[in-house]
């Protein structure tokens, strides 16, 4: 079972559940999972509202892994 590196990521970092940051978002959690699947992207009204939620910067969520990686700051890591 191949492991989402961005769900991993977005659960540790702000120690909120999927389901929790899906409320926040006001979306279900199947929306959310989609937005950060490793291999999406999702749209920048979303990425913006993650990061208020997250703390992670929205770039992060704007691009496929392994590139999302790099937004990761010394901070969020």
């Amino acid at each position: 079972m191949k492991k989402n590196i961005k769900s991993l990521t977005v659960r540790l970092r702000c120690q909120l559940t999927l389901a929790d940051i899906a409320k926040l978002m006001g979306i279900s959690r199947q929306a959310l999972h989609h937005h950060i699947k490793d291999e999406n992207t999702c749209k920048l009204s979303n990425a913006l509202k993650l990061e208020e939620i997250t703390g992670i910067k929205h770039q992060f969520f704007l691009y496929p892994m392994p590139i999302a990686a790099q937004f990761l700051s010394e901070e969020n890591q």
